[in-house]
């Protein structure tokens, strides 16, 4: 998997969702809103073909993308 997929903001977002960090908390700390991260994530799954998040998380790790 090419780890290049993701842009830099969803290379982030992936990474605290890796630590368990909730949509809403991403927000907070990236400073944008909730309906962003979701459009992020959502694009994430396209992008890396997860069909669920517990998809998206075992990809991630699969592939080591921070």
């Amino acid at each position: 998997m090419n780890k290049s997929k993701l842009t830099p903001r969803m290379s982030m977002i992936a990474r605290l969702i890796k630590i368990g960090k909730t949509q809403r908390q991403i927000a907070y700390e990236l400073g944008i809103s909730e309906h962003t991260v979701k459009t992020h994530i959502g694009r994430m799954y396209l992008r890396l073909g997860a069909v669920n998040a517990a998809d998206l998380v075992r990809i991630m790790f699969e592939n080591e993308i921070e």
